[in-house]
C-alpha cells in the first residue's frame, strides 16, 4: 500500500546543518521569541493549550513559531528583517512557504512582541479563529 509522504519528511530539507542551526536557536532565543514562547506555551493540563514549535525546520526554511493544525507560522522578525535584501528573502520564503506547504505566515517585530504582548497574542488568536476550522470553543468565541 502506497504511504504519503508529508512535506517535512524529504530529507533533502533537514540537513544536518539546519538541525544543529535549529537546536542552537531553541536554546538561545531572542529575548523577543522568550517572552512570545512562554506566552503561548501553557502547560497541556491548561484549558487554552496550544502546542506550538519552535524553531521548527519546514522545506529547509527554519520558523520561529509552528502551528500544525491550521499551518500557521509566526515570525518574530529583528531589526535586520528591515534591510532590502533581507526583506526580498522574506517574501521569497514565504511564497515558496504557501505554494508548497500551504503555510501562512504572520510577522511581528521584535518591539511589537516586547512591548506588545497581548495585542500579538490576540492576532494570532483572530487569525485562528478565521482560519481553524476544528477550532477549540475558547478561540470560537474569541474576541478583542
Amino acid at each position: 500500500m502506497y504511504k504519503r509522504q508529508s512535506f517535512n519528511s524529504i530529507s533533502k530539507f533537514r540537513t544536518d546543518s539546519k538541525i544543529q542551526y535549529a537546536k542552537q536557536n531553541r536554546k538561545n532565543p531572542t529575548h523577543a521569541e522568550y517572552l512570545l514562547k512562554k506566552r503561548l506555551r501553557l502547560k497541556r493540563s491548561h484549558p487554552q493549550y496550544l502546542r506550538f514549535k519552535f524553531q521548527y525546520i519546514v522545506l529547509g526554511y527554519i520558523l520561529d513559531f509552528y502551528f500544525a493544525p491550521c499551518r500557521l507560522c509566526v515570525e518574530v522578525d529583528g531589526p535586520y528583517h528591515l534591510e532590502a535584501d533581507q526583506k526580498e528573502k522574506d517574501i521569497h520564503r514565504q511564497h515558496m512557504l504557501r505554494k508548497l506547504a500551504k503555510i501562512k505566515t504572520i510577522r511581528f517585530t521584535n518591539y511589537d512582541v516586547i512591548n506588545n504582548i497581548e495585542t500579538v497574542v490576540s492576532n494570532i488568536y483572530m487569525y485562528m479563529k478565521k482560519h481553524w476550522k476544528l477550532a477549540p470553543e475558547w478561540i470560537k468565541n474569541y474576541t478583542l
